[in-house]
């Protein structure tokens, strides 16, 4: 405090203590809320994410299948018929 007065040592000192106390309390409060409360804010919104993605998405089909799998062998067939299988079956 070289070159100021008396009255304004006190008044410059008092502020330059209270920013010290101040910085150091909020530094302490925002440690707590990143230590508690983020990871509970975190977890709410990939809750929210996912129910997003949830409520997007198609339920899977749940219904017996209406009869036996078909039964046919690809590996014989000719080029043609197997187009004509694709196209029949396959490519709906």
């Amino acid at each position: 405090m070289i070159g100021k007065s008396d009255d304004e040592v006190i008044p410059i000192f008092q502020k330059e203590a209270t920013t010290k106390v101040a910085t150091r309390i909020a530094q302490k409060l925002h440690d707590q809320w990143k230590a508690k409360d983020l990871a509970k804010e975190r977890e709410a919104i990939r809750q929210e994410e996912a129910a997003k993605l949830l409520k997007n998405s198609e339920a899977p089909d749940t219904r017996r299948p209406s009869g036996l799998p078909a039964r046919t062998n690809i590996n014989n067939m000719s080029d043609e018929e197997f187009d004509d299988y694709w196209n029949k079956h396959i490519k709906q």
